[in-house]
């Protein structure tokens, strides 16, 4: 396995043949809540729908690492306790998927979303489900 041939896939794919994604439940430090991320209208994927942090690791990237990057690029959190709470792999159209999905505790609830997002909300499971 080798980083992507194709430069624009590099962008989100770890190899020609792998995607490595990852996202992360941000619990409020004092509420039983959690942070949701809506992507903007003109987003590339997922138009308007809401989010949770994260994003994809890219060849030669240690997993753990940039996981604390994108939470820190897309809300400027400091979180603790990271645990991984799902993993999820799939083989579709000859590419390998592997999901991994974390939980942790912000430090303080100062949210500041980075372009890559148009709003956020502290929500609870009900209201995210909706």
């Amino acid at each position: 396995m080798a980083i992507p041939t194709d430069p624009e896939k590099r962008k989100y794919m770890f190899s020609d043949d792998m995607k490595f994604l990852q996202k992360v439940v941000i619990y409020h430090p004092k509420k039983d809540k959690f942070l949701s991320l809506r992507r903007p209208a003109d987003a590339h994927s997922r138009a308007n729908c809401w989010d949770l942090p994260g994003g994809n690791v890219l060849f030669g990237e240690n997993y753990l690492d940039s996981l604390t990057k994108e939470i820190a690029e897309e809300t400027s959190l400091k979180t603790k306790d990271v645990r991984p709470t799902q993993v999820v792999t799939n083989f579709e159209k000859g590419v390998y998927y592997l999901f991994i999905g974390y939980s942790c505790k912000a430090v303080s609830s100062i949210v500041k979303i980075s372009e890559e997002h148009s709003e956020y909300k502290w929500v609870t499971k009900e209201e995210f489900l909706k």
